[in-house]
């Protein structure tokens, strides 16, 4: 099992053909002051289950703080297919974040995927104060 993209974007959403639509990547939030509460954006994410690995599955998503606090988690649930010929399967999700805590301080965030006991990708979230004009 692996985690071929974890992202941040203004907009994630799947085309009919499955393909991913990703607007607006991004690796930084500026927020006028601390404490402060983030408009929700989406995750996107690709996982490759090798075909072992056939059936349902579930994956958490994390954001933790610098200090290891968790401030926000969900969960995402897939079946895997059996595919011929031995393929791997894919599966896509994207969905909306909406982090509920507020954020005390600047800082370095992270989102984990994980399977099991195992974190298969992780992205950061660096959130700081804006430049005050």
């Amino acid at each position: 099992m692996r985690a071929n993209f974890l992202v941040l974007a203004n907009f994630a959403s799947q085309l009919t053909n499955g393909s991913p639509v990703l607007v607006g990547v991004f690796r930084g939030i500026a927020v006028a002051s601390v404490p402060a509460q983030l408009q929700p954006f989406y995750i996107a994410t690709e996982i490759e289950a090798d075909p072992q690995e056939a059936g349902e599955h579930r994956f958490d998503i994390q954001m933790i703080d610098e200090d290891g606090v968790v401030l926000y988690t969900n969960q995402i649930e897939a079946e895997f297919r059996q595919r011929p010929d031995y393929l791997p399967n894919y599966m896509y999700f994207c969905g909306q974040v909406f982090v509920q805590r507020t954020i005390e301080r600047a800082g370095i965030y992270r989102f984990d995927l994980r399977w099991r006991d195992e974190t298969l990708a992780e992205a950061r979230l660096e959130i700081e104060l804006a430049a005050q004009a």
